[in-house]
C-alpha cells in the first residue's frame, strides 16, 4: 500500500501546495489533480485509484435549480471541510483553490466520504459524496429499456455477507448520505456504521430535534448534512423532513417519460451520468407488477436450481431478474433504514428489509409528505415473524432514509 506523505489535516493552499511541489524529484513537472467535472458536475464524484482530485464548488450539484426552492445554482466559497470519512485516512488533504475542492486519496482503499464548501464563517454552502467503490461499477439493462447500476449508491463490496455491500441511505429529496449499518443483521440499539473526521476521530451522525420542526426546512438540510431530519413533530400532519406545505415534489426531478419532465436536478445524489430512479423502474420485480406475497409470483433467480423459490434463494437480499429471459439477474440488498420520525437506523432489520427509493411523490396518498418507493421487500417484521413480501410500487415517509439503485441518464 501506498504511504501518503500528507498529513492528516486540512491545510492552506499555500502548504498544500508546497508539500505537492516536494513530492516531486528534480525536473519533474508538479503533479496536477485529476479534474472529476470535466464532462458534468454532480453531487457524487468517483474515484477508482489513489491520487489528487478536483472539482469545481462553484456550482451546486448538476447545476439545475428546483423551482419554488429559492436556492440557486451557484456559490462562492471560502473554504473547504470534511464532514466525514467511512475510513481513517481515506482522503488526507483537503482545500480550495481557484474556487476548486482539491483532495487528496492516499490509496486505493474502498471509501465514502462527505467534503464541504464553507463561507469564511464556516458556514456549510454545499458538499458532496466522493465514492470510491472497490469493484468495477457495470451497466446492466433491464427489459422495460432502463439500464441500472450493479451496486447501491456507496457500496463498498458486492458479497452478499458483507455490510459493506449495502450501500448509503438517502432521505428523499435529499443529497446527502447516511451511513448504514455495520452489520448484515441488528438490534433496535443498532448504530451506523462509525464514521471519522481528518483526524482519524468518530464523529456523529445527528438528528434533528423530536419537538420542533424549526430544523425542517432545506437551508438546515444543506448547512447540515450529517443531520437526519425528524419529522416527530409534524407526523400527525405530514410524513416529510420538510415542514408542511414547504416541500417540493420536484427536488429530485421526475420522470423522462412525463409530459414537461424536468429531469436530474442538483439535489439528486448520483454520479455525473446516473440518476435516481422513475417509479416504475423495476415494476417487472413481481410476476402481476404490484405488491405481492407468493414467492413463486417473485421474479427472483432460483439460486439453489431445486426448481423452485423460497428462503434458500435469499441471502440479505433477493436476485432480482433484469431481462424478460430470466438470464441476468442482480443482487438487491435489505440494507434497512432511517425512521423518519426517530431520524436514527433502525438497525434491528438489517438483512430483513430492503427499500429503494424513486424519483416521485406518491400520487394520491392519503398521508401528505410521502414518496413512492420503487421496490420494498422483507422477510421478517422488526418482531422476527414471518413476513414475506415484494412490493414494486407503495408510498412511503419521505422523511425516512432508504437505498438508491441508480439508473442511467
Amino acid at each position: 500500500m501506498k504511504t501518503s506523505f500528507f498529513p492528516h489535516k486540512i491545510l492552506s493552499v499555500p502548504a498544500a501546495l508546497l508539500l505537492l511541489s516536494a513530492c516531486n524529484k528534480p525536473g519533474e513537472k508538479r503533479q496536477d489533480p485529476v479534474r472529476l467535472d470535466i464532462t458534468e458536475t454532480a453531487n457524487c464524484y468517483i474515484v477508482e485509484q489513489a491520487g489528487l482530485y478536483s472539482f469545481t464548488a462553484r456550482i451546486r450539484g448538476n447545476g439545475r435549480t428546483v423551482p419554488g426552492t429559492g436556492i440557486p445554482a451557484s456559490i462562492e466559497p471560502e473554504n473547504a471541510r470534511l464532514v466525514w470519512q467511512s475510513q481513517k485516512g481515506f482522503i488526507d488533504t483537503l482545500y480550495l483553490q481557484d474556487g476548486d475542492i482539491v483532495f487528496n486519496t492516499p490509496s486505493s482503499t474502498a471509501g465514502n466520504a462527505l467534503v464541504a464548501a464553507t463561507d469564511a464563517a464556516g458556514r456549510i454552502l454545499w458538499s458532496w459524496h466522493i465514492w470510491n467503490p472497490g469493484i468495477e461499477i457495470q451497466e446492466l439493462e433491464s427489459q422495460e429499456g432502463d439500464t441500472f447500476m450493479n451496486v447501491n449508491l456507496g457500496a463498498l463490496a458486492s458479497d452478499p455477507e458483507d455490510p459493506q455491500s449495502y450501500g448509503l441511505l438517502y432521505q428523499w429529496g435529499r443529497k446527502d448520505p447516511l451511513p448504514g449499518s455495520p452489520t448484515l443483521t441488528g438490534t433496535t440499539a443498532t448504530q451506523p456504521v462509525p464514521v471519522y473526521d481528518m483526524n482519524g476521530q468518530e464523529t456523529p451522525i445527528g438528528h434533528s430535534s423530536y419537538n420542533t420542526i424549526d430544523a425542517n426546512t432545506l437551508q438546515y438540510s444543506i448547512e447540515n448534512p450529517a443531520t437526519c431530519i425528524s419529522n416527530m413533530a409534524q407526523f400527525s400532519v405530514s410524513r416529510d423532513w420538510i415542514a408542511d406545505g414547504e416541500g417540493s415534489d420536484k427536488l429530485w426531478g421526475n420522470s423522462p417519460r412525463e409530459e414537461g419532465a424536468t429531469g436530474k436536478t442538483m439535489f439528486d445524489p448520483s454520479p455525473a451520468g446516473w440518476r435516481v430512479p422513475d417509479p416504475d423502474a423495476f415494476s417487472f420485480f413481481t410476476r402481476d407488477q404490484g405488491y405481492c406475497w407468493t414467492m413463486s409470483d417473485f421474479n427472483v433467480e432460483d439460486r439453489d436450481g431445486n426448481g423452485s423459490i423460497g428462503m434458500e434463494d435469499y441471502l440479505n437480499g433477493w436476485w432480482f431478474f433484469l431481462d424478460s429471459a430470466q438470464q441476468v439477474s442482480c443482487w438487491f440488498p435489505a440494507a434497512a433504514r432511517y425512521d423518519g420520525s426517530y431520524a436514527m437506523l433502525m438497525g434491528s432489520v438489517s438483512g430483513l428489509w430492503g427499500s429503494y427509493w424513486s424519483n416521485a411523490a406518491y400520487p394520491n396518498a392519503i398521508a401528505s409528505g410521502t414518496a413512492q418507493a420503487a421496490l420494498s421487500f422483507s422477510v421478517k417484521d422488526q418482531n422476527g415473524n414471518e413476513m414475506i413480501t415484494v412490493s414494486p410500487v407503495g408510498s412511503a415517509a419521505k422523511a425516512d432514509a432508504y437505498s438508491i439503485r441508480c439508473v442511467k441518464e
